[in-house]
Parts: C-alpha cells; sequence; structure tokens
C-alpha cells in the first residue's frame, strides 16, 4: 500500500514539480570583473550547473540578511560589501551559510553547490580561492534576478 502512494505522489506531484523547475531563464552577458570602491570588496557568488541534485531552478542567496540574488545554473552575481564579518546563507529544504572577515579592496569567492536533498537539493556555500574561483565562474553569466 505504502510503495502505490508513493508511486501516485511521484508522478501527480513530484514530476510536473521537476519539470516546472527546470524551465529557460535568460541569463546576462558573461562574466566580466566590476571594478571596487577602495572602502569596500567584491564578493563574486555563483553557481555551476555541475552539481544539479536538486529540482530548484533558483537558490536565492542573502547576504548579512539582505538578499543578494536568485542563482540559477551556470550564473553568478558580484557582491559589493563593506568590509568586515560578512554571513552569506542560502535555504532550501536545509540552510547553508558561508562566514568571513571581509577586507577593503579585495576579492572573493563564494560558490553554491547543490547536493542532494530529500524532496529538492540542498545548498552548500564555500569560499574558494581566488584560482579556482577565477577559473570556475568563466562559464557563468550574470543573473539579473534580486
Amino acid at each position: 500500500m505504502k510503495r502505490v502512494i508513493i508511486r501516485i505522489l511521484f508522478s501527480t506531484v513530484l514530476i510536473p514539480l521537476i519539470f516546472l523547475s527546470s524551465g529557460c531563464t535568460t541569463l546576462g552577458p558573461s562574466f566580466t570583473k566590476v571594478s571596487v570602491p577602495g572602502n569596500k570588496a567584491v564578493v563574486y557568488v555563483y553557481r555551476l550547473r555541475k552539481n544539479s541534485a536538486g529540482g530548484l531552478k533558483e537558490y536565492v542567496v542573502h547576504a548579512n540578511g539582505r538578499k543578494v540574488a536568485n542563482l540559477y545554473n551556470n550564473s553568478y552575481i558580484p557582491c559589493i560589501v563593506r568590509p568586515g564579518l560578512t554571513e552569506f546563507k542560502s535555504r532550501a529544504e536545509y540552510t547553508s551559510s558561508a562566514k568571513t572577515y571581509i577586507d577593503a579592496g579585495k576579492t572573493y569567492y563564494l560558490r553554491l553547490d547543490v547536493k542532494k536533498g530529500g524532496l529538492v537539493g540542498r545548498p552548500d556555500l564555500k569560499f574558494v580561492d581566488a584560482a579556482t574561483g577565477e577559473q570556475e565562474i568563466a562559464v557563468c553569466r550574470l543573473t539579473a534576478e534580486k
């Protein structure tokens, strides 16, 4: 009986949800660096397609409680931030956060991976070194959605 209920639930709810969430998204231009005022820093927040474990089309990212962007596969957003302790969060089925102390004039790369979750993928935010970030973000396009 449980298997029948699970199959009905899967075929009537989850499959249509996956198809609806996998629609096309128009993204902006390819990655380009932004100039940063001397008293601030830039954090490039990006998401690669390689980890598409979740059915969600987009993941919302916040910095210190303020919405930064909706990230799609192969998308990025430059986030200009003030120096100091900054916490980035993304939430779906689980919440992921990454904190670091931001220094003025520096560039940071924050990657959003999507790991397998129960019903949807769970976000996993982590800062990566500049060499890795520059290489990975090269395939990303600017997301315009905030």
